[in-house]
């Protein structure tokens, strides 16, 4: 007797998975490497697919209630669920040298689907834990040699070049993904050029034949050079190229308070993430409207956000992942500022009626900053963002928790220090500035001599810029001190050094 269950994969360790990349090369290993999760999603399910013997793509279709954000949930009627087991055994073992992992768990589907939701989250945590205790072949020592098949080793140019070939095919966005059954295929996680083999599938890509078209994946778009700047099949951006802000233009005044473009040349990742999208989950009423609202979320951070880097921010920003509830973003630092403005206001906008907020973090570091390390602090700083203070929806900037409102106030704060000064901004008044926004920003409130100190540092500036300044300064504390919330009570506080230090970002 058939019954029906509700069954996820979700997959761990995709963060390490991505961005353990060598510096050298690493435009040319992130892709390939993030689009292996779609890839990995794709091919446990038709493995699920095939277990149950469901062949017909119409049933396939309409079994698929979310498929984003690095895991799946699927809607099925199957008469022994216990089968899938095997297939988590199947998965691990697979995916043992990869450090990946997929948790593949069902329950019930009768009765309220939000409480099946929420049993299907907590077995998810559940196997996490308990998935391979009576599995003792796991605990053998690994293959290096194996490990290396997934990975790859550093030749003699300290160049890593295992993935490159993955993310060579995601450019033909004319192509197709195609994943098919091969009795040839590999078991084990193998890539081999452009394709990759696993759990005896083969995925590969395809102008010919019928798949998934690659212009559906934000993966699939790249910063690339202009014609006639580089040799042979060498026409992607590299991250020294990107911080360098040689190819961006004047499309858009507010990236250059100067006209044109200009600042230091140091690499931005930017971090963003929806709040709480676990609970909004939860609180669907069936798989119809669960699909609804995935396939929403599909397009927002695939198609949509496509469209918004292309018409504004074209050739200037390597999307490192994408297609679910969190997204990285790589470019010049004063781009990124921008995107991720762009992006909230854009995301605000379409899920204004599921009342959604997005939280961001942006890090700024030189070029040829370790790539993992990058990620590590961005995904750090993106959880100060969503849970330092009582309401989430903020940006991490300079590691500090900032209101997207206040970051407006600060961008503007930061085009006066530019246009009414040049010069204003020294190292010794910088430093000074910190020092007191700092001590200011530990108090509970604020002291008379906090109104006057940071004017005395400005004390040489001239009579017209010492005057705008001082009372700009005065006006954000006064702003201060009439807040009742702790982060818009520090933001203000904090202001004038954050743009400040904008500001000499800008004229380096």
């Amino acid at each position: 007797m058939k019954q029906r269950i509700l069954v996820k994969g979700d997959v761990s360790g995709i963060q390490d998975f991505i961005f353990n990349v060598n510096s050298r090369g690493a435009a040319r290993s992130l892709k390939g490497r993030s689009f292996f999760m779609k890839i990995l999603l794709q091919i446990a399910m038709e493995r699920v697919f095939e277990v149950f013997d469901i062949e017909d793509e119409s049933l396939r279709e309409a079994a698929k209630v979310s498929t984003s954000g690095g895991n799946f949930i699927l809607d099925l009627e199957v008469e022994r669920a216990e089968c899938l087991d095997e297939v988590q055994f199947e998965l691990s073992s697979a995916l043992r040298y990869s450090g990946l992992n997929m948790m593949l768990v069902y329950v019930p589907a009768g009765g309220s689907y939000s409480s099946a939701l929420r049993d299907l989250h907590l077995k998810t945590r559940e196997r996490k834990y308990a998935l391979l205790r009576k599995r003792d072949t796991f605990f053998e020592p690994f293959d290096r040699a194996r490990i290396a098949e997934v990975h790859g080793t550093l030749n003699t140019k300290g160049e890593n070049k295992k993935w490159h070939g993955i993310t060579e095919a995601l450019k033909q966005s004319d192509c197709k993904l195609i994943v098919k059954k091969s009795k040839n295929a590999s078991f084990e996680l193998s890539v081999k050029g452009k394709s990759l083999e696993l759990l005896g599938y083969r995925a590969y890509f395809s102008e010919e034949e019928a798949g998934v078209p690659l212009h559906n994946f934000m993966e699939s778009l790249f910063p690339l050079k202009k014609p006639g700047t580089y040799s042979g099949s060498d026409d992607m951006l590299t991250f020294e190229e990107l911080a360098s802000g040689k190819y961006q233009n004047d499309r858009d005044e507010r990236f250059s308070i100067y006209g044109s473009i200009r600042g230091i040349d140091k690499l931005g990742m930017l971090a963003m993430d929806v709040d709480d999208l676990g609970d909004a989950v939860e609180n669907v009423k069936s798989p119809e409207e669960h699909r609804a609202f995935d396939r929403k979320l599909q397009h927002f951070f695939n198609k949509t956000l496509r469209s918004l880097i292309t018409e504004k921010y074209d050739n200037l920003v390597y999307p490192v992942t994408a297609g679910g509830d969190d997204s990285y973003y790589v470019g010049k630092w004063n781009t990124m500022l921008l995107l991720a403005i762009d992006i909230r206001e854009s995301f605000l906008k379409t899920f204004r009626e599921e009342g959604l907020t997005i939280s961001a973090a942006l890090v700024i570091v030189k070029p040829n900053y370790p790539v993992l390390r990058l990620a590590q602090l961005a995904t750090a700083a993106l959880k100060k963002a969503k849970y330092d203070y009582a309401h989430k929806g903020n940006i991490s900037l300079f590691g500090e928790v900032l209101d997207w409102d206040v970051l407006s106030e600060i961008l503007k704060l930061r085009s006066d220090f530019v246009k009414k000064g040049r010069g204003i901004i020294s190292s010794g008044l910088l430093a000074k500035a910190r020092q007191t926004a700092a001590r200011i920003a530990g108090e509970k409130g604020v002291r008379l001599s906090d109104f006057w100190m940071m004017s005395y540092y400005m004390r040489n500036l001239k009579s017209k810029n010492y005057t705008f300044f001082s009372k700009r300064h005065q006006d954000l504390l006064n702003k201060s001190l009439k807040q009742s919330s702790l982060l818009l009570r520090r933001n203000y506080k904090l202001a004038f050094p954050i743009a400040a230090r904008l500001a000499e970002l800008d004229k380096r």
